[in-house]
């Protein structure tokens, strides 16, 4: 028995024998109530889906329970997810929008973006060293559209200070990128 049902703040008799992954139940009962604006049921919590999960985990591993805001779990949705350093995270757009999604919740972090090819919007969480910034470069020139060793040109942006850099890709083959992954 759970904890409400041993308090006895609920009887477990008076309640519905509702079970399954059918919504006929519910349905007939928001009808029976009058409820008629209620989401179209469909899918689960995303927080049994495995990437997302692991994304909060790693975030309240490295930030804390009680640092983990709104943003930062409606950034767990988007992009692909690396953490390079114990205090600093990569978050990569993967399509346009995603790019806007990331735009939209940048907030205080690093955004970098290419700037002669079609690529992702990069988010930097943490305070990068200049050698981590440079990795975080590569990362996000990694997913540009680029020609086989060519070196992409990206703009790095904070709240207060804009730089240009070039960076040369990592190798699609980097196994680092799967040991950082957070999926």
């Amino acid at each position: 028995d759970t904890l409400p049902v041993t308090e006895g703040w609920i009887k477990k008799e008076e309640l519905l024998a509702i079970h399954g992954r059918s919504r006929h139940e519910q349905m007939r009962l928001a009808e029976e109530f009058g409820i008629s604006d209620y989401p179209q049921p469909a899918g689960g919590c995303v927080l049994i889906e495995k990437p997302y999960a692991s994304r909060v985990r790693d975030a309240f591993s490295h930030l804390g329970k009680d640092d983990v805001g709104l943003t930062q779990f409606r950034l767990f949705r988007y992009g692909r997810h690396f953490r390079i350093a114990e205090n600093v995270k990569i978050i990569v757009g993967r399509d346009q929008q995603e790019n806007e999604a990331l735009e939209a919740l940048a907030q205080a972090r690093l955004r970098i973006e290419p700037l002669d090819v079609p690529g992702p919007t990069t988010l930097v969480e943490g305070e990068p060293s200049l050698d981590q910034l440079q990795v975080c470069c590569r990362v996000a020139a990694r997913y540009c559209d680029h020609e086989p060793g060519d070196v992409v040109r990206l703009r790095v942006m904070s709240h207060d200070d804009e730089q240009i850099v070039h960076a040369s890709p990592l190798d699609k083959d980097d196994s680092r990128l799967m040991d950082w992954s957070i999926s």
